[in-house]
């Protein structure tokens, strides 16, 4: 039965009813048609600012990349842009190789012992160490656990903050948030400091944000800018990798042809050994996997755009001020672009069904001047993980009892656990 508590099963529904443009309530409406996506994330972007709602995210994002807006965010994409590039990125994946290899042993246990697996709390855990390491050139020791643990009370509190939440314990829970941005922030700014004394390898993305220049005017970040932008990829590199991966899971488990496919394709390149980037183009089936898993679990359903002047979006007036709302989880979803829109099926991204597909009918990331500047990151992350799991004979099945079906808000809520078993071929 759809949930519509829940408000991506509930837009999903109204767009099937009511067509590619969906009025919400007072001066809010809902755009599905990639045509009208395209409009607002590239054709007429400057028209459309980011929603009121990320000001509250503030004490953790700054002025980051995610809620700067106009030359301030412009001036930073400029400086960013650079240490993102895939061939940049790919001289970290031999750090994303280290940080899985090490957590190899853990998951020998488990399957050995046959305890359950919190894949949520696992993905999460994995996706942590690697976006530290990218950032910093090197582990925290014994403080990745307590990053991460501060890290996940402050987004926490944040997202009460979003639903407007407060309840009897809002005042501890603020105290709390306060404390543990302050423990990230003494920490973030510690790193900061090293790495301006060379105190570290020069791979590190941090290192690479040190070194940006303004081609215009020669300007490098000074270190609150820095702070806030490793804020922004933190949660960028974690929080919603670590959603995607999760809901990757689920849904192979849930497809046994699929996963068997995958796993054919995986060992027949590896045949048993680590993964690297060089790999991945022999990879193909398991790049499509992963963006199957992006188009039907998206990790963010769905973000606002509010309207700076009147528009027109497919013939449909937009009012100055105006909410618009687009959702990946329900353009993802269109049946004119999309055959079997609501079944996981990867050969939904063989290459001509890519080709006669409109751009903006798949947008995990976002799209045009604003698309997120990590997606490349998170792909090759991804990529890498499944490939490692896949390729070291695990398995992973969901345990006797009623489905878990995830029940999707703005993101999908990895954090409430997804217990499945765990087994090992060799």
């Amino acid at each position: 039965m759809t949930d519509y508590q829940s408000p991506l099963p509930f837009l999903l529904h109204a767009a099937r009813r009511q067509g590619d443009f969906v009025p919400l309530g007072q001066n809010s409406f809902l755009v599905c048609h990639p045509n009208g996506v395209r409009h607002v994330l590239q054709d007429n972007h400057p028209n459309y600012r980011r929603s009121p709602l990320l000001a509250k995210a503030g004490p953790l994002l700054g002025e980051g990349l995610v809620t700067s807006e106009g030359s301030s965010w412009l001036r930073q994409r400029r400086l960013m842009q650079p240490a993102f590039h895939y061939h940049r990125l790919t001289n970290l994946a031999q750090t994303m190789v280290e940080v899985l290899a090490a957590r190899l042993p853990y998951w020998q246990d488990v399957a050995r012992e046959g305890r359950p697996l919190d894949v949520a709390a696992e993905m999460k855990q994995l996706t942590m160490q690697i976006v530290v390491a990218a950032l910093f050139g090197f582990d925290l020791g014994d403080q990745t656990g307590f990053v991460g643990q501060a890290f996940h009370l402050v987004v926490e509190q944040l997202r009460r903050r979003l639903r407007g939440a407060a309840g009897d314990d809002g005042r501890q829970a603020e105290v709390g948030f306060q404390a543990a941005l302050a423990q990230l922030d003494a920490i973030v700014y510690r790193m900061i400091g090293e790495r301006r004394q060379k105190v570290a390898g020069p791979g590190a993305l941090l290192t690479m944000l040190l070194e940006a220049r303004d081609p215009e005017t020669d300007q490098a970040m000074d270190d609150r800018q820095l702070r806030d932008e490793v804020m922004t990829l933190f949660v960028s590199g974690h929080e919603t990798t670590t959603d995607a991966l999760t809901w990757l899971w689920y849904g192979l488990a849930q497809h046994p042809a699929v996963e068997e496919s995958l796993r054919a394709e995986i060992d027949g390149r590896l045949a048993g050994r680590l993964p690297t980037p060089a790999d991945l183009p022999d990879l193909p089936y398991l790049k499509m996997v992963i963006e199957e898993g992006l188009r039907f679990y998206p990790p963010v359903g769905l973000f606002g755009r509010s309207a700076v002047n009147d528009d027109q979006i497919n013939g449909h007036f937009i009012p100055a001020g105006a909410q618009v709302i687009l959702s990946p989880y329900v353009t993802h979803r269109h049946p004119t672009f999309w055959a079997n829109p609501d079944h996981f099926d990867p050969t939904h991204f063989a290459a001509e069904q890519v080709a006669v597909r409109p751009r903006f009918a798949y947008f995990p990331f976002g799209g045009g001047p604003r698309q997120c500047i990590g997606n490349h990151f998170a792909l090759l992350e991804m990529q890498l993980v499944v490939a490692m799991i896949v390729g070291q004979g695990y398995r992973l099945r969901l345990l006797p009892g009623p489905l878990q079906e995830p029940q999707p808000t703005t993101t999908l809520p990895s954090g409430r656990g997804v217990l499945m078993a765990l087994t090992r071929d060799r």
